[in-house]
This record gives C-alpha cells, sequence and structure tokens, in this order.
C-alpha cells in the first residue's frame, strides 16, 4: 500500500544530545546526557541511513530527502517509502531526532 505523500513534509535534525561519528565504514550515533555518553545506548547505522542521517539539517523535507535517496539507492518507491519512514520512527522512538517546525 503507498504511503500518504502529507507525511513526507516534515523536517529533522539531529537532537542536540547525541554526538556522530564515523568509524570506518559505519557511522556511530552516540547519545550524551550531561558530560557522558550513554554507552548502553550506542546505535550503529548502515551506509543508506548515515546518508539520511547526513541529510536531516532541519531544513530538507522528508520528501527532500526521499528524492535524493531515489536518485542513489536502486529501490522501489513503495519500499523506499516505508524503509524510511521506519527508519525515522526509531531515531524519533530513540530520542536522536527532533522535528523543526518551519
Amino acid at each position: 500500500m503507498p504511503v500518504n505523500t502529507r507525511e513526507f513534509e516534515k523536517r529533522w535534525s539531529p537532537s542536540e544530545h547525541v554526538i556522530t561519528r564515523k568509524i570506518s565504514d559505519e557511522t556511530i550515533l552516540v547519545p550524551i546526557s550531561g558530560n557522558l555518553a550513554n554507552m548502553q545506548r550506542i546505535f550503529t547505522i548502515n551506509e543508506v541511513g548515515a546518508s539520511v542521517w547526513a541529510m536531516m539539517d532541519g531544513k530538507k523535507t522528508e520528501k527532500e530527502i526521499r528524492k535524493a535517496l531515489q536518485q542513489v539507492f536502486d529501490v522501489g518507491e513503495d519500499q523506499l517509502d516505508k524503509d524510511l519512514l521506519d527508519f525515522i520512527e526509531q531515531l524519533k522512538q530513540s530520542d536522536l531526532i527532533q522535528e523543526q517546525t518551519v
């Protein structure tokens, strides 16, 4: 079932308490609490996730991110829509991103 494109108008940016590090071929997200890293909640994301993360600048809409991914990765639209929204939901539930208002 196609995803409602109205859902692709949100803009996201990393939460201010997350540090991003690229180590070798992996991108790692580390939540920070106070001055300490929460080593129990380290997140490793793959190449596609790292591409999405890099585009989450608070200015690009989900639709713009989706379009950029379509140009780089060979994946069907329905699968891309589902995967993108699932990834955003996981980041949101883990408090790694925050929605930006226009």
